[in-house]
């Protein structure tokens, strides 16, 4: 099963490459901003524009990379699912092993070799932690 005969899996590619599209897009927004310090973005202190775009480009990499790992789970596991995946649900360092576990026991090995990959890229973890710092409400269940 693929993109091109599963609905879903091209969807969650589809808003993937959409969402890296917005990367570029916010990186352009950004150059401009900050080309002329001396002009504010809309009235808006450069550190609030730069604090913004941070969190925006942090959420969205993280949500281009999850609809990936997602789907990579809908070509594993066919059908219906009750819920989506994303990357931190093959992480073996998460709390909830057996299901990690489980997790990365269907996918196939270049699926499992490029969510390895990303967990273990610094820069990954840096924009993981940018986004849900320690003690956030995203990090309490895991």
């Amino acid at each position: 099963m693929n993109a091109r005969t599963d609905p879903e899996v091209g969807a969650l590619v589809q808003w993937a490459l959409h969402a890296v599209d917005a990367l570029h897009y916010l990186a352009d927004v950004d150059e401009r901003v900050f080309a002329d310090p001396s002009r504010p973005a809309l009235a808006h202190r450069l550190q609030v524009v730069d604090l913004g775009h941070t969190t925006w480009g942090c959420i969205t990499a993280i949500t281009a990379l999850d609809w990936c790992a997602a789907a990579a789970w809908h070509m594993a596991v066919p059908g219906r699912r009750k819920n989506e995946k994303d990357v931190r649900s093959f992480d073996p360092q998460a709390r909830r092993k057996d299901e990690v576990e489980k997790n990365r026991t269907t996918l196939d090995p270049d699926s499992l070799g490029w969510i390895d990959g990303v967990l273990s890229d610094d820069a990954y973890r840096s924009v993981r932690y940018a986004r849900n710092p320690p003690g956030s409400h995203r990090n309490a269940s895991w």
